[in-house]
């Protein structure tokens, strides 16, 4: 059960899955790669339009 699970998380990771919605309007978990999108960003003027 252990190598399903992780088996399918790696593909839910690659897929694009993740965040989950948990019921609770929240989102249930994030690509901790990802982590770097929560952190406050200063943009300039003139910055071009950004990408995720």
């Amino acid at each position: 059960m252990k190598e399903l699970a992780a088996a399918w998380e790696a593909a839910a990771w690659r897929n694009g899955v993740f965040p989950l919605a948990d019921g609770s309007g929240a989102l249930a978990r994030r690509n901790p790669a990802e982590e770097r999108f929560h952190r406050p960003l200063a943009l300039l003027a003139g910055t071009p339009e950004l990408e995720r």
